[in-house]
Formats: structure tokens, C-alpha cells, sequence
């Protein structure tokens, strides 16, 4: 995409994104809607695709579809509530990986059996594992933290159900799960809407900020330049 040349070429470009930013929240209004109508899944599996493809925007160049989402959710999440970290949900994604990650969830399965946990943040959590494995061992974990996220409980129980399959339940919910010893409130479309237009609003500022898509045309480029997305 040719940079623009001229102040009219700007005027036009940035026109042109202001619109399709104003388009996408008006394609979140309609997720809303289908939601009051009724329409609780349908509503849910459209949120989840957008905040797919935005989060891809946000995180590029890197690849990592699955991270892309997680980090990006718990970075647009105001609250903090999607950036907390269950241990169940750690060890789940751990038991999934190979090599030395199943025996680590074993041992974080030893420490917090269950069935009653209480979420963490990261700072919490890096204290804990701190105590129980050597120093190499705490920064690998650290470093896939995010994979124990309420973010990643989203992407895996409700994301990938949803593009994978025939959708997801409307809710993930946390009965056997405290934070600060109080109950936590399901995870649905209201925790995920927040976050989504926080995405949309930081992809319109960086846009407008370098009058390149999404903060740098390249990202609407395939590789061959043939302005496919990647």
C-alpha cells in the first residue's frame, strides 16, 4: 500500500479508517443487540472472532494466534479480572504441552489438589512457584504464565469451541473458585465487550497516529505484497 504523498492523500487514507474503525463498533452494537434478542451463543462466537482478529493486529508480527489472544485480552482488560491466573486452568494447558510440562503440572497438582482454588495475580503466582522449583525451571514457567490466565480459560473453553466447533456455552463459570475469598462471577460476553472496543479504539489510534494501517500497512500485506491479511 503506497504510502500517501500528498495532505488530500492523508485527509482521504484517514477517512477511510475512521469509517471502517466507526463500522467495526457499530458491529459491536450488534453483537449487543443479538444478545438482548435472545441470541446468546451467536453473540458470543461474533465477540470471540473479533477479538481474534484484532488481537492479531495488536501482537504483529508475532504468529502466536493462541498467546496473540490471551495477552492481548488481559492487556485490554481493565478490570484485571482476565489477567488472573488459576492454577487448574495452568495445569490443564501444562498436561496438554510435551516434554517436561506434564511432570510440572503433576507437581503443581501435588501443591494445589483442589478442589477449591482462589485466583492469583502474577505476582502472586510467581511467588508461589518460586518456592517449589529451581531458578531455570521458574523463569520457563514464567514465561507460559500466560497459559494459566482467565484469558486463556476464555480462549481455550470458549474460543476455540466456538471456531472449532459448534459453538460454547454462554458462560464459564468459577463455582469451586475464589479471589480474596469471595465468589467469582461467571465469564461471558459482559467480561469480553469491554476489552473488545478497547482493542478497536487502540487499533483507530495507532492508525490515525502514523496514517498506516493498524499502525503499519504491512500487517494488510501478504508476504508477496498481494494485500491479503496476515
Amino acid at each position: 500500500m503506497p504510502t500517501p504523498r500528498t495532505p488530500e492523500d492523508i485527509v482521504a487514507k484517514k477517512a477511510f479508517m475512521n469509517a471502517y474503525f466507526d463500522d467495526a463498533l457499530k458491529r459491536v452494537a450488534f453483537v449487543e443487540r443479538l444478545a438482548a434478542n435472545g441470541q446468546k451463543v451467536e453473540s458470543l462466537t461474533l465477540c470471540l472472532v473479533y477479538l481474534d482478529g484484532f488481537s492479531q493486529y495488536l501482537r504483529w508480527p508475532r504468529r502466536e494466534i493462541g498467546r496473540n489472544f490471551v495477552e492481548t485480552l488481559c492487556s485490554n482488560d481493565r478490570i484485571g479480572f482476565l489477567s488472573r491466573i488459576h492454577l487448574l486452568q495452568l495445569m490443564r494447558a501444562f498436561n496438554e504441552m510435551k516434554g517436561s510440562w506434564p511432570p510440572r503440572a503433576k507437581i503443581l497438582r501435588r501443591l494445589w489438589p483442589g478442589p477449591t482454588y482462589s485466583l492469583m495475580s502474577r505476582i502472586e503466582a510467581s511467588n508461589a512457584i518460586t518456592e517449589s522449583f529451581s531458578s531455570k525451571k521458574v523463569a520457563e514457567i514464567l514465561s507460559e504464565l500466560w497459559r494459566g490466565t482467565v484469558a486463556a480459560a476464555a480462549y481455550d473453553w470458549m474460543r476455540n469451541r466456538s471456531v472449532h466447533g459448534f459453538g460454547t456455552a454462554q458462560y464459564i463459570t468459577f463455582d469451586m473458585t475464589r479471589y480474596k475469598g469471595k465468589a467469582i462471577p461467571p465469564l461471558g460476553l459482559e467480561s469480553l465487550l469491554r476489552p473488545l472496543r478497547a482493542m478497536i479504539t487502540e487499533l483507530r489510534r495507532r492508525s490515525l497516529e502514523r496514517c498506516e494501517w493498524f499502525g503499519d500497512d504491512r500487517i494488510i500485506q501478504g508476504d508477496d505484497g498481494s494485500g491479503d491479511i496476515v
